[in-house]
C-alpha cells in the first residue's frame, strides 16, 4: 500500500501596496551596504537598477522589460543590466 504524503505549499500572499510602502526604502539601504563588493562602478549603478526594476507593476521581470521600462528602448542599457 503506497501511502500520500502531503505536500506543504506556500502560504498566500495577499499584500496591498502599503503593506510594501516601506520595503523601497529598506532596499536601497540594502544595495548600499552591498554595491562596494562590485569592483566597477557601471556594476553598482546597474544592479541598483536591476533591484529597482523588481518594484515595477508589471508581468514580467525579466532584464529587457526593465530597461524599457525604466530607459526606453536603448540596447546599451539592456546588455550593461545583464
Amino acid at each position: 500500500m503506497m501511502m500520500m504524503m502531503m505536500i506543504e505549499t506556500a502560504p498566500m500572499v495577499d499584500l496591498r501596496p502599503r503593506d510594501v510602502d516601506g520595503l523601497v526604502d529598506e532596499l536601497q539601504a540594502y544595495h548600499v551596504i552591498y554595491s562596494p563588493l562590485f569592483q566597477r562602478r557601471e556594476q553598482r549603478y546597474w544592479s541598483g537598477e536591476y533591484l529597482r526594476g523588481l518594484f515595477l507593476e508589471m508581468p514580467s521581470k525579466s532584464v529587457k522589460p526593465m530597461v524599457l521600462t525604466l530607459h526606453g528602448a536603448d540596447a546599451n542599457a539592456i546588455c550593461a543590466m545583464q
